[in-house]
């Protein structure tokens, strides 16, 4: 299994596009992701996923499920917690 994080842009900034997070981890279980789990109300979800692809599961997420169950579309990245870590670290130093 891979990890993954979800980073939706734009939700809930200045009270516009206001998505519980509890929706959004739904959204992602209904996918048949794992260990789903978000953080605070920023949008962003860390998943595991057995499909190693993240332009896929970008894809999925956004186009089969977010735009339909909460009615508008943003961009969503998903790289894998591998990529992301290195610029993490970076910020923090």
């Amino acid at each position: 299994m891979t990890a993954f994080v979800s980073l939706f842009r734009g939700i809930n900034v200045g009270g516009h596009q206001k998505i519980r997070m509890d929706e959004l981890k739904d959204l992602h279980v209904s996918l048949g992701l794992k260990g789903v789990v978000t953080y605070i109300q920023s949008g962003n979800v860390v998943f595991t996923s057995d499909d190693a692809d993240p332009a896929q599961l970008s894809g999925q997420i956004e186009d089969d499920s977010f735009h339909r169950s909460f009615l508008f579309s943003l961009l969503i990245i998903v790289p894998t917690v591998l990529t992301l870590a290195p610029t993490v670290c970076m910020v923090n130093v």
